[in-house]
């Protein structure tokens, strides 16, 4: 029996809540907020897209105000995981860097999950992994216009 749009929907939305709980577990048991883990995926997702995060870029990122994102910013210097540098293009403002330390922190924490994660690909081929590469991407972008829309004040 074919699984219905709902019930892919309410699966999909399952893993996001058990995604977010556990991101907020390993932060607790490693004495952070989980918010500062969210904003080390950011920087780090940054880096790799192009370019190092400026605080705004962050905050728009979080959806956080600019004193609750300066407040993040400066518990995750304060650690030792990010640095602010000077903007090479524009001096008055900084660009934000993450450390070595918030790369294997990173690493190690996330590795479990990405590790069991990956484990439910065993055994599908490579057309079964292609659709489920799809459907994620789909996804992505769908709820990215869908985010635009609502920033843009349009109706979708």
């Amino acid at each position: 029996m074919a699984a219905t749009d709902g019930e892919i929907a309410r699966a999909l939305q399952r893993l996001v809540v058990e995604t977010q709980r556990h991101v907020a577990h390993l932060a607790g048991a490693h004495g952070m907020h989980p918010t500062d883990l969210s904003a080390i995926g950011a920087i780090l997702e940054g880096s790799t897209d192009g370019g190092p995060l400026t605080p705004g870029e962050l905050s728009r990122r979080l959806e956080l105000s600019a004193p609750a994102t300066s407040a993040v910013i400066n518990r995750l210097v304060g650690n030792s995981h990010v640095e602010r540098h000077r903007n090479d293009d524009d001096r008055r403002s900084t660009t934000l860097q993450a450390t070595e330390t918030a790369t294997a922190v990173g690493g190690a924490l996330f590795a479990p999950l990405a590790r069991g994660i990956a484990g439910t690909l065993d055994g599908l081929d490579d057309d079964e992994r292609a659709v489920i590469l799809r459907f994620l991407d789909d996804s992505i972008a769908a709820v990215a216009r869908i985010d635009a829309e609502l920033d843009g004040g349009g109706t979708g």
